[in-house]
């Protein structure tokens, strides 16, 4: 730091107090000064927190709020963390989305033609596994009538509870791991329908309803039409719910999933509008462009 006297300090907020006290301590030494970036939600109540965890959050609330206050700029992951923290914080954020553009098309097929091929690449964590267990029931409902199979691969780590890879298991799902970040690629340009997921259940709601999943940004760049099964209060459903066929509750799965499936002029639409998003809010370069901006236009 002393070889180079920082101009300006990039600080990305989270639930570290210690990276709270560095990134004071070397704006005082420079007289630097200090962008925050907010990507996850550390400071709201949890209605099942401890009393220590309660502490702890209005611990990292103190300080988030000291940095913002230090802050030249603060740039935040979503417009539903924007519109939240301008009211508790008093100042008004910057979105700065994640970006990604390195799932570019490939001619190659992984999936049978004969089928509809929808794939589910990401996290279990925060019980996502309970609605990708509703879409595997509703898939197989499907099926019983349909012209064209449809079948759900499943890419995620692998060390879960067995228990939990025995239930996404089924006639029509397949659970296949972990892949290298390649072979996601030609998955994901291979099949028909990737699905996002959020879950239903109170706690994970809390958890992720500020954040913006970076499958957001992967599941727009490949121009296909994306089903999200999730409620429309959390972040990322709010994000797609233009874009992508959206089903906020787990009752209208059967009908839902089948309406978009023998629909495929819908299908064709909904490619048409998330890559629309991608190209205005995710491409990597726009993002860069009007970051570049906002530290342009810094005093």
């Amino acid at each position: 730091l002393k070889n180079f006297k920082p101009d300006i300090i990039f600080f990305v907020a989270g639930d570290s107090l210690f990276a709270y006290r560095i990134a004071f301590y070397i704006q005082r030494k420079f007289n630097a000064k200090l962008v925050t970036y907010i990507t996850d939600d550390y400071i709201l109540p949890r209605t099942k927190d401890t009393i220590l965890g309660s502490v702890r959050r209005q611990v990292i609330k103190y300080n988030m709020q000291k940095a913002i206050k230090k802050s030249k700029k603060y740039f935040v992951i979503s417009e539903a963390m924007r519109t939240c923290y301008q009211v508790i914080f008093g100042k008004n954020g910057i979105i700065l989305n994640n970006a990604q553009n390195f799932f570019e098309k490939k001619n190659d097929s992984l999936f049978s033609k004969n089928e509809i091929s929808l794939v589910y690449a990401g996290g279990l964590h925060y019980k996502r596994f309970k609605t990708l267990i509703d879409i595997k029931k509703a898939i197989e409902t499907y099926n019983i009538k349909a012209k064209k199979i449809a079948r759900l691969y499943i890419y995620t780590n692998p060390e879960i509870d067995k228990n939990i890879i025995e239930e996404l298991k089924g006639k029509y799902s397949s659970f296949c791991g972990l892949v290298k970040e390649k072979e996601l690629i030609k998955v994901l340009n291979s099949c028909d329908i990737p699905v996002f997921v959020e879950s239903f259940d109170s706690d994970s709601i809390e958890a992720t309803r500020l954040s913006l999943s970076t499958k957001i940004s992967e599941y727009l760049s490949l121009k296909k039409p994306i089903l999200a099964v999730g409620p429309k209060s959390v972040s990322s459903m709010i994000t797609l719910k233009d874009v992508a066929y959206c089903i906020n509750q787990t009752e209208e799965l059967n009908k839902e999933i089948t309406y978009l499936l023998e629909d495929e002029e819908l299908q064709k639409k909904l490619s048409i509008m998330a890559s629309e998003l991608y190209s205005r809010e995710y491409n990597s370069e726009n993002i860069v462009d009007r970051f570049k901006e906002e530290m342009n236009l810094m005093n």
